[in-house]
């Protein structure tokens, strides 16, 4: 994983990213929170999720909660943006696996990784301030329904 001119090699197991340096990866960038993410490394698999963040985790430009990463991937924390550049040997050239036609977008984060999703798509929760794709009816954080004026 690279933020810059840093990388970071991610072995097995769980590993958080945030603005606090007791993180496994401190990025000290405008809009990262303390506890931002999390990065799971299991068998070549790559996962990331979402910790109640203020701001969000986009991959690829979509809002995620959760989903798989790939080479390639572009993380954007806050004013931060990270690249996955390798996983577990994986050549740079491979691409990420196509979902099929057939997935449901809501219920498949691979599907969601695919969409286009801009800010224009994001609504920020009255009661906890955390973003959410406007077509949900509450806030998947704290499940208060979501008013839009």
């Amino acid at each position: 994983m690279t933020y810059g001119e840093q990388s970071w090699l991610l072995f097995e197991g769980e590993h958080c990213i945030g603005r606090s340096v007791a993180n496994s990866v401190s990025v000290d960038e405008k809009g990262v929170s303390r506890r931002h993410c999390k990065v799971n490394v299991m068998n070549g698999v790559v996962e990331i999720e979402d910790l109640g963040s203020r701001f969000g985790t986009f991959v690829n430009g979509s809002l995620i909660r959760k989903d798989q990463l790939n080479v390639g991937d572009k993380i954007r924390l806050g004013d931060a943006f990270l690249e996955i550049v390798n996983v577990d040997g994986a050549s740079e050239s491979q691409a990420p696996v196509s979902p099929p036609a057939n997935a449901d977008p809501y219920l498949d984060p691979a599907v969601t990784q695919e969409r286009s999703i801009t800010d224009d798509d994001v609504v920020f929760c009255n009661s906890c301030g955390l973003p959410n794709l406007k077509e949900d009816p509450a806030c998947f954080a704290c499940g208060k329904p979501l008013h839009l004026a």
